[in-house]
């Protein structure tokens, strides 16, 4: 989340140095892969923001039923891998009735 910090706040040198370290622990270790998909969008890497978004939902992550509603990835909703993406979740209506159970 602090490289997506740096990236929003325009100092992408050091939200991609974290970045480079984060994704080396990746190989060993859980990395929450919505925050390297936050960060990568911010940093206008639209192609590796995408890989983490459809690795989250691989693994089942599940703030993946609130990427349609997620700020962060406004910077993504225009990309037709993006909208493929929030198709494959499931209707808005289901991802709807899931959060009131």
């Amino acid at each position: 989340m602090l490289a997506y910090a740096l990236a929003v706040g325009g100092q992408h040198a050091e939200a991609r140095s974290i970045l480079a370290d984060v994704d080396c622990r990746a190989e060993t270790e859980f990395v929450w892969p919505m925050g390297l998909a936050m960060a990568y969008a911010h940093l206008g890497d639209e192609s590796t923001a995408l890989d983490h978004l459809e690795r989250a939902y691989e693994e089942r992550v599940g703030w993946m039923l609130l990427i349609g509603r997620e700020p962060a990835l406004d910077v993504l909703r225009s990309s037709p891998r993006f909208q493929s993406l929030l198709r494959k979740i499931g209707p808005p209506e289901a991802i709807e009735e899931h959060e009131r159970a």
